[in-house]
């Protein structure tokens, strides 16, 4: 059975143990590739609650690349609409993520999503901080990091 299609703009909901969170597909991928989403702020009770055109106009929390066209499939998220990007949304180059053996932080890497090259760093500069995590995530760890209000500087 094929992939079902995802388009950019389209926006998407997924239950978590506190409500509902909210994304944006902001990057199509080919085939079997992973999408680049923009995860919105906040969780809400219902869809009613939520005013969408003022949501995607507004800042997201971080981008990620997740696997959309597969949570689609699995029924693990709802398609609620196609959204215009807000034109100040501009989808990055640059993610970080963290180099552990068992819990002891070894450096961060910056990843260039473009070319995979990597750079190891021990201190983030403030643009570092700001970077998304680079990697995927299932829709299981994004509704949890959703509703327990991870963001990117609780994550350092």
């Amino acid at each position: 059975m094929a992939l079902p299609k995802v388009k950019y703009g389209d926006v998407f909901e997924i239950k978590t143990y506190k409500g509902f969170g909210y994304f944006q597909c902001v990057k199509e991928a080919p085939a079997t590739d992973v999408e680049v989403i923009r995860v919105f702020n906040n969780i809400f009770s219902s869809v009613e609650d939520v005013n969408f055109d003022y949501l995607v106009n507004d800042g997201q929390l971080y981008f990620l690349h997740f696997p959309l066209k597969y949570a689609v499939k699995k029924k693990c998220v709802r398609y609620i609409g196609n959204y215009s990007v807000s034109p100040h949304v501009t989808v990055p180059r640059y993610y970080r993520s963290m180099h552990k053996i068992g819990t002891k932080l070894i450096c961060w890497h910056i990843v260039d999503s473009e070319t995979l090259e990597r750079r190891s760093t021990l201190d983030l500069s403030d643009e570092e901080r700001s970077l998304s995590p680079w990697g995927s995530w299932n829709d299981t760890l994004l509704a949890e990091r959703m509703a327990s209000g991870w963001t990117l500087e609780k994550w350092i």
